[in-house]
């Protein structure tokens, strides 16, 4: 639904879409390192501003990656990255900046509670809970963790 959530976007390497992203403010998106590990700023793309994957509008450029110095591969400790865009872009109905504050509105677990499923959480991690059913779709990695009330 286009405008629903005009903050995500899609990290495409040429044109195929490997992971979501988050516009943090009008130059920069944030996204998972496991996303881009190994791959340089000419690689990528993003797309914002669209619900379809597959249009070439608004394709923005990348002028750098920002991978977390901790960032472990093995582990997946750490995974976050920044990409900086090449120009700012243009906020709108359809592209905008996601609202950050220090409240995440979705249940969590704790760490130790969320270990008894998970054993590989790393310290830091957040376990959210969620329905029986659902789940994060392919791809989904790099994409905000959101709570919608009707």
């Amino acid at each position: 639904m286009p405008e629903t959530a005009p903050y995500i976007v899609a990290v495409r390497e040429g044109s195929a879409f490997i992971c979501a992203g988050v516009l943090i403010k009008s130059n920069w998106v944030l996204t998972t390192a496991q996303c881009i590990n190994d791959k340089s700023q000419a690689d990528l793309s993003i797309l914002a501003g669209s619900h379809r994957l597959l249009t070439n509008k608004n394709l923005l450029l990348i002028s750098d990656i920002v991978k977390h110095t901790e960032y472990n591969t093995a582990s997946g400790a750490h995974n976050l990255a920044l990409l900086k865009l090449a120009e700012p872009v243009t906020l709108s109905s359809r592209i905008n900046i996601i609202p950050l504050n220090d409240t995440l509105v979705q249940r969590t677990l704790s760490t130790t509670d969320c270990r008894t499923s998970i054993a590989s959480l790393a310290d830091g991690d957040i376990c959210a809970l969620i329905q029986p059913g659902q789940a994060a779709c392919t791809k989904d990695e790099g994409g905000p963790l959101l709570w919608y009330t009707m």
